[in-house]
């Protein structure tokens, strides 16, 4: 059975399956490190990140099918990875975003997309499919980076 993971992203800790990691590029490889390192050059994910490039903090929801909605908040320039991981196949089901665009009101018009992903061996936004929100006027996008 594949499994998803989601992480924010604003410096250089990150947890994963509820141990904190940091990188510490003066301790050299433990044992520890090594075995990770080792699991993860036999695994692969499909990792999408999305990133706020606006001033105002973006309030948005993420699905995989099949789950149900869950909601986020990415203050301005900040981002967050989402991560599938594959096993026996190369294939995730469908991401999806949504997101209230229209800033003009104070009603909620939201805008939904199915959200690619790029096939990686880490869970990182530098190796995922890379979206962005923008601002134009009144109204909020978002838009592939990469």
């Amino acid at each position: 059975m594949a499994t998803w993971t989601q992480k924010v992203c604003l410096g250089f800790a990150m947890t994963l399956a509820g141990q904190a990691l940091s990188n510490d590029f003066n301790s050299g490889t433990s044992p520890q490190n090594f075995s990770l390192e080792k699991e993860a050059a036999s695994t692969s994910w499909g990792v999408v990140c999305v990133r706020n490039q606006t001033n105002l903090t973006i309030n948005f929801q993420t699905k995989w099918d099949g789950y149900n909605w869950e909601s986020y908040s990415l203050a301005p320039g900040g981002y967050r990875w989402y991560s599938w991981r594959y096993e026996g196949g190369r294939s995730s089901p469908n991401f999806q975003v949504s997101f209230d665009y229209d800033l003009r009101d104070r009603r909620e018009t939201y805008k939904y997309y199915s959200l690619e992903r790029y096939q990686a061996q880490f869970e990182d936004c530098q190796y995922g499919k890379q979206y962005g929100f923008q601002q134009t006027g009144s109204f909020i996008d978002l838009y592939s980076l990469n």
